[in-house]
């Protein structure tokens, strides 16, 4: 209605908005202290933050499937309104509408999320969650105009609502497991991973969909998320109800915490 360039320039709008919200929230009247260990040079706390996450298997696995999952989430991104308007015919306004379908997928799983975690247990949940999202992946090559576009919609919004549902289950758990010392440093490690592939699998995505076409690198796209969701069975999630509270005492001594190296005062 608009015109494209008016769009994006509103989208940017939203980010200042969101920016000038952010600024105004009040601050704790409670003085912030640095953490034990802070003081150490720079290059030793951030070496602790990759050794704690690396050693730890379950922030281990969930750093490698994340990053390899958004391999494949961030290809198909890439290729997504293009397959849209060019294999399945859609105009301006449809293909913002199926793209607008992942989103509602977004809003409803983190609405659920609280109620699925109780109810099966955040380990439990998250395996079902992450066979969800490769399910909705193994439906996204699958879309043609006519009725096998709902088998794309149906796939991108599977896949909106199982990983973000997952994503609040597992984060609610990182918050409460890692110590506090290190939360910002695990974190950062985990985002390094995950973001340094994203720029390449947006690039190979669109090669792929140059050379042997949409469909092909589409579904080579939603193999790689298919592929990496599946392993949540034999994971180490398997056979458990919840994550664990804490680290183990090895884990610890292995990242080379400094003490205290558990500081529950959250």
């Amino acid at each position: 209605l608009l015109a494209p360039a008016l769009a994006v320039l509103l989208d940017a709008v939203s980010y200042l908005v969101s920016a000038v919200f952010l600024m105004v929230i009040p601050r704790s009247a409670q003085r912030w202290r640095p953490p034990a260990g802070s003081t150490a040079p720079l290059r030793d706390r951030i070496a602790t933050g990759w050794r704690f996450t690396f050693a730890d298997r379950y922030l281990r696995y969930f750093t490698i499937q994340g990053a390899l999952s958004n391999t494949g989430l961030t290809g198909f991104q890439a290729l997504l309104v293009l397959f849209l308007v060019r294999e399945l015919g859609m105009s301006g306004p449809e293909a913002g509408m199926a793209v607008a379908v992942q989103g509602a997928g977004t809003l409803i799983g983190a609405v659920v999320a609280p109620m699925v975690g109780r109810r099966l247990g955040s380990a439990r949940a998250t395996v079902w969650l992450f066979c969800g999202v490769g399910v909705g992946a193994l439906l996204l090559p699958w879309g043609a105009p006519g009725w096998r576009t709902g088998l794309l919609l149906a796939g991108m919004f599977l896949i909106g609502a199982c990983v973000v549902c997952a994503n609040v289950i597992r984060g609610a758990w990182r918050q409460s497991y890692v110590p506090l010392e290190l939360m910002a440093r695990t974190s950062t490690a985990a985002q390094t991973v995950n973001f340094s592939l994203m720029p390449i699998a947006a690039v190979s995505a669109g090669w792929l969909g140059q050379e042997f076409g949409l469909v092909p690198a589409v579904a080579v796209m939603g193999g790689i998320v298919a592929a990496v969701s599946f392993t949540a069975p034999v994971s180490p999630l398997r056979g458990r109800r919840d994550l664990p509270d804490e680290p183990t005492s090895e884990v610890l001594a292995v990242a080379e915490v400094p003490e205290p190296a558990w500081q529950d005062v959250r």
